[in-house]
């Protein structure tokens, strides 16, 4: 992930979340429970990253709820949810969100929103393009600060 990437360059100390145990053997692994529950305690990270998980969470409100849970007052939540990658079920592929829907979200997790944008990625693998029918690739991203 290039947010994983950008932690150490900055200094930031990060967790890593899963659900089950892929990750249960890095530093600062904090397990999920099931797909809504984060075994953390309220308010206790400053950020939250969910970036290519959301479209996977069969009831995505209640997941970010959860996110909200765990983020202090005035923490940032960053979502990023593919908006024209194929279908691709891991166990499930159930959302795609236009920015309308990721305010929602955004809204549901108790965060002012800061960006909700759908954006072509400029470095599209050309095998990647040609897997989405020429379609280039486009992520909705969603920043939020919690109130």
């Amino acid at each position: 992930s290039p947010f994983l990437k950008m932690a150490p360059e900055r200094g930031w100390k990060h967790h890593f979340v899963d659900l089950g145990n892929f990750g249960s053997d890095q530093p600062g692994f904090v397990r999920q429970s099931d797909e809504y529950a984060i075994d953390a305690p309220d308010l206790l990270f400053d950020a939250v990253v969910s970036s290519q998980q959301c479209e996977h969470i069969p009831a995505v409100w209640r997941y970010v709820r959860e996110l909200g849970r765990v983020i202090r007052h005035g923490g940032v939540m960053v979502i990023v949810m593919p908006m024209t990658w194929r279908w691709h079920r891991c166990p499930t592929d159930a959302w795609r969100a236009w920015p309308d829907g990721m305010k929602a979200l955004l809204d549901e997790a108790g965060c002012d929103v800061l960006v909700a944008k759908t954006e072509h990625i400029t470095d599209t693998p050309k095998e990647r393009t040609q897997q989405l029918g020429g379609v280039p690739t486009m992520d909705t991203i969603g920043v939020g600060r919690k109130r």
